[in-house]
């Protein structure tokens, strides 16, 4: 029942963030959805999110990490990858958690803190969970998705498609993605338990939660049938048949994510999820029988010589009891003329479970499908690009400094507080938001480009949906006076400056602030011409005026980024 619930979850979450980052573009009210973005624990750090990172902690000291389980994205899509392998008999492949790799894994996420703090954005979005998802999502699989639904302005080609994200960009969210799908297929929870500086945070709190999975001693057969279930290697049967270890807890608190597998696998009730008490100690005398199963190779007198000792509390001498040794020996018992083993149960049950999980996933993403196609417009062909823009496009515009989303106040906090999740780029109606691979600390960070549109005066989309604060939520009405960068002319690019007989004002035409106006000048040959001037009063870096030029294949006027965006008094016409 609880692992049926948690799929259940599991897969809610799952599907959500689905159809957040695939349906946003064409039903912008579903940004309500980006509520789940908002309680992941690397935005909810970003936004000091006070309630939802006390929310966490609460849950976690409660009931261990099932954060890890149902709410992160990366977690889940570690579980599916996981189930492609058929398992049998060999348990997952794991690195064992020694003091070595507990150091290791502390070291990766107070980097990670550090990161944040210090405003190194190439880390800080690199190693989070949530933003590994999401980049996938957002870089990868959306582009083909608006394809597909023939969106307007969706990406026509490979080449417009590397160009609006960026090649580098769409690589590394692939390599990541592929890698950890790599990892969790061999290994289970690998990334999880070993890398994942979310993992590790949780981990520690986790160690004290006051519910988790109990083995009842009295029970227990050491057979690893939980073992090998175990995704997050937090089981250790072998530490019940050390003597010197008998008191000790077979869980690893730090590594259990709840997931429930160990439950359904154990044949003999050993295993319960509930409150965690202290392990009472065990002495070798009152449970020798249990400590010493082996393979029952005595004679029956020799047994019944040995439970008679046992009874009497004088010693163990190694007695196996016949038939609990051959179930925890994985032998197989002769039931008329048929064969029957624990491993079998055992498989039979993992391929019910893989066909259930299957059906689930499925059934989601119809629903999905379902909805995004309720809209009647939305599956016919849209207009595609005129023929001008297909073969005269523009390059990006190099600029000394780069154009950033609306931010909360500095570029500086919207460097520090972004994991590079990729929201703000699915849901800008304009394809204004991209993601370049810079050579600095920057990396993964949005930026802003006018090739292919500009940013509307009234269009407060990104400030909504951003989880992590980065980009403070504007009113349009303040939205229209945010200003975040310059218009800056170039007269050797401009056409009225080098093409004679051509007067071109399409940038002072179109310039929802007026703040565009053209003067009269000479070319090079001596003869008239007007080129755009801009008034730096008025201009709050909308970037229309580059979109609309006719210079080909750079911008003769282009805009420049501001370090600090501020409002300006500026009011669109």
């Amino acid at each position: 029942m609880l692992k049926k619930l948690r799929i259940t979850i599991a897969t809610l979450v799952f599907v959500a963030f689905i159809v957040l980052f695939l349906g946003i573009r064409f039903f912008p009210d579903i940004a309500w959805l980006s509520f789940i973005s908002e309680i992941q624990l690397a935005p909810a750090i970003a936004s000091i999110n006070v309630v939802a990172l006390v929310i966490l902690c609460v849950v976690t000291l409660l009931f261990g990490r099932i954060y890890c389980s149902i709410l992160c994205p990366l977690g889940i899509f570690q579980d599916m990858a996981s189930r492609l392998k058929p398992r049998k008999k060999k348990p997952y492949r794991y690195w064992r958690n020694g003091h070595a790799m507990r150091f290791i894994k502390l070291g990766i996420a107070l980097t990670w803190l550090a990161s944040f703090i210090l405003g190194i954005g190439a880390i800080w979005g690199a190693l989070d969970p949530y933003a590994i998802f999401s980049r996938m999502l957002a870089h990868n699989i959306a582009p083909g998705f608006d394809k597909l639904m023939g969106a307007t302005g969706a990406v026509p080609d490979v080449a417009l498609w590397s160009q609006g994200l960026g090649i580098a960009s769409i690589a590394f969210a692939a390599v990541s993605i592929i890698a950890i799908a790599v990892v969790a297929f061999f290994t289970g929870r690998g990334y999880c338990t070993t890398v994942c500086p979310v993992g590790t945070i949780l981990g520690y709190i986790g160690k004290y939660s006051l519910f988790g999975i109990r083995i009842d001693a009295q029970k227990c057969r050491h057979c690893k049938c939980c073992e090998r279930r175990c995704k997050s290697h937090c089981l250790d049967v072998a530490k019940r048949a050390d003597e010197e270890a008998a008191s000790k807890d077979m869980v690893d608190r730090s590594r259990c994510i709840a997931c429930m597998n160990c439950l359904e696998s154990c044949k003999f009730g050993a295993l319960r999820y509930g409150l965690r008490a202290k392990v009472k100690e065990i002495t070798p005398e009152k449970n020798c029988i249990k400590d010493c199963i082996i393979v029952d190779s005595r004679s029956t007198d020799e047994n019944e010589k040995g439970k008679e000792d046992c009874t009497a509390g004088t010693g163990c001498n190694a007695v196996d009891p016949p038939i609990p040794a051959l179930e925890s020996a994985n032998l197989p018992i002769e039931k008329g003329t048929e064969t029957a083993s624990l491993d079998g149960d055992i498989d039979k049950g993992i391929d019910d479970e893989k066909r259930v999980a299957f059906k689930t996933i499925v059934a989601g993403a119809m629903v999905m499908g379902a909805s995004l196609y309720a809209n009647a417009g939305l599956a016919a062909p849209s207009k595609k690009r005129s023929d001008k823009g297909k073969i005269a496009r523009k390059d990006l515009t190099p600029r000394e400094h780069a154009v950033f989303p609306p931010s909360s106040d500095s570029v500086r906090d919207l460097i520090k507080r972004c994991t590079g999740c990729g929201l703000c780029a699915r849901i800008c109606p304009n394809h204004v938001i991209y993601f370049p691979m810079t050579a600095n600390v920057h990396v993964l960070q949005p930026r802003m480009r006018f090739d292919y549109g500009a940013c509307r005066p009234s269009c407060n989309a990104c400030t909504r949906v951003c989880p992590t604060g980065a980009l403070r939520e504007l009113a349009p009405s303040e939205k229209a006076n945010h200003r975040i960068g310059r218009a800056v002319v170039d007269r050797s690019l401009c056409v009225n400056y080098t093409t004679p007989s051509t007067q071109c004002r399409a940038c002072g035409r179109m310039c929802p602030y007026g703040a565009i106006t053209h003067t009269e000048s000479t070319r090079a040959n001596g003869k008239p011409c007007m080129i755009p001037t801009v008034d730096p009063n008025k201009c709050v870096g909308c970037g229309t005026c580059e979109y609309v030029c006719a210079a080909r294949p750079i911008a003769a006027i282009h805009v420049e980024g501001e370090a600090a965006h501020q409002r300006s008094q500026v009011q669109s016409v």
